[in-house]
């Protein structure tokens, strides 16, 4: 790790500076979605739920993380389908399922009752399908647009993965609430990740 992580923390601890109300996620969402508070960082797959809550009570706007470096990625995480069948009768049922469901009416399907981005690519190109998508979820345009900077998630090569993120997590609060510093922090993040790996 070095100066752009070290750059990170110190931008997260400047949030904790401007508030220091300490929330659980699930505080946190609540608080959002009351209009208690103003900034919420969270996934596309929110959005939906959100816009609901939102709906009446105050002016929902979704914005783009920004990117400073010209040649920045964001990062992002997906999902798929996965096919375990060996018997080839069953394999057929699932390709079909899974050829509909990555498909226009089935991306379109998807979009309308999860919230979560289509995972066809090709799809996202498509521009009628990109104008019913946007009509459906208004929302999701500056999702879709940061698409070409967005890589995948990173994931350690070891049996302690989660562990690792939930420990880095944590770590993160700690220096929003201001209970440690950006560099001490860091320092800690590696350490604990050496360990775990």
């Amino acid at each position: 790790m070095g100066l752009k992580d070290l750059r990170a923390l110190e931008i997260l601890a400047k949030f904790g500076r401007a508030n220091s109300i300490d929330m659980s996620l699930d505080q946190a969402r609540q608080a959002f979605n009351s209009g208690i508070t103003g900034v919420h960082i969270r996934s596309a797959s929110g959005i939906s739920s959100v816009a609901k809550a939102a709906s009446g009570r105050f002016e929902l706007q979704v914005g783009q993380l920004p990117v400073p470096s010209p040649d920045g990625r964001l990062v992002g995480a997906g999902h798929g389908f996965f096919m375990f069948a060996t018997r080839r009768e069953r394999q057929r049922r699932v390709w079909d399922f899974i050829s509909f469901a990555s498909g226009d009416e089935g991306q379109e399907i998807l979009a309308k009752h999860t919230g979560y981005l289509p995972i066809n690519l090709i799809t996202l190109n498509d521009q009628k399908f990109l104008e019913r998508y946007f009509a459906a979820n208004p929302y999701h345009r500056s999702v879709v647009e940061r698409l070409p900077i967005t890589g995948d998630q990173f994931s350690f090569p070891t049996e302690n993965t989660v562990k690792i993120f939930d420990m880095m997590a944590e770590e993160m609060r700690k220096v929003v609430n201001q209970r440690s510093e950006a560099k001490r922090t860091l320092s800690e993040m590696v350490q604990q990740t050496r360990n775990l790996l």
